[in-house]
């Protein structure tokens, strides 16, 4: 399983998130950032240009091109160019980091106002950062479905909705468009953990299936297809995810093992 590290940078006029293993990253290696102003948010392709490590320092290099991947869909007035970021061992877990910005306008190069650094430790702090915006992605999905008496799980038709979570199709970080309900769907708390791990998998035509070592579970009997109506709302979504998976694994986590109670 891979160690993710997340990076959350705060520039001048932008913020940015991204994760990478800090143990394999290598020169040449594309990874995926967010970043985003008042107005938009965008998903970027960068690559790794420089990776140099010591036992209490490590120096990334990522270069940002509009011609690499979609970035050239992205909106005119972004600026391109490359980011370092020196890190140094605060203590035996966490890490101190400062992050740099170079690009062909010298007035927006320079130091970022605050660069952290969370590893799996201390995901849960990043998490309160990023998804303050999850209670407001929960109400408009049970909008989306007509109100807490109308709502569902999306699996398995359990009704409870204080039992319901609100479940990101494309992972938070890489969503462009943060709290849209058609990014959503209303998961049973258990499931929704599943999902989040792609331990329990939803194909684009709304097929259900768990990994191997699920199969011997209640959980392949208890989930279903997802409804023709979710899956109108939700499919470019589920497209999204599995061009995700299928290019940039590292971003789904996965190999959740059940275990015997």
């Amino acid at each position: 399983m891979s160690n993710l590290t997340t990076f959350y940078i705060q520039w001048t006029l932008t913020k940015e998130s991204f994760q990478v293993d800090l143990g394999t990253l290598e020169v040449g290696d594309e990874l995926l950032t967010v970043q985003s102003d008042e107005s938009e948010t965008s998903t970027f392709t960068v690559q790794c240009v420089g990776v140099a490590r010591s036992d209490t320092h490590i120096s990334i290099s990522l270069s940002y091109q509009r011609h690499v991947g979609e970035n050239a869909k992205v909106s005119s007035d972004w600026l391109f160019g490359e980011s370092s970021i020196e890190m140094e061992k605060a203590s035996p877990s966490t890490w101190k980091a400062i992050a740099f910005w170079l690009c062909e306008d010298p007035e927006s190069s320079g130091p970022a106002k605050r660069c952290e650094v969370f590893t799996a430790p201390e995901r849960r702090t990043f998490e309160l950062i990023v998804r303050a915006g999850q209670q407001a992605f929960r109400t408009a999905l049970i909008e989306c479905v007509g109100g807490e008496e109308k709502c569902a799980c999306e699996l398995t038709g359990f009704i409870g909705t204080p039992a319901l979570d609100a479940a990101h199709i494309v992972p938070h970080e890489l969503d462009p468009r943060p709290g849209n309900p058609e990014n959503g769907l209303l998961l049973r708390a258990d499931l929704h953990r599943l999902y989040d791990r792609n331990v329990l998998r939803i194909s684009p035509n709304g097929e259900v299936s768990l990994v191997e070592g699920w199969i011997g579970t209640p959980y392949p009997d208890l989930v279903k297809k997802i409804s023709n109506k979710t899956l109108e709302r939700v499919r470019v979504s589920l497209e999204r995810r599995a061009e995700l998976e299928a290019n940039h694994p590292k971003f789904l986590a996965r190999n959740l093992l059940p275990r015997a109670c």
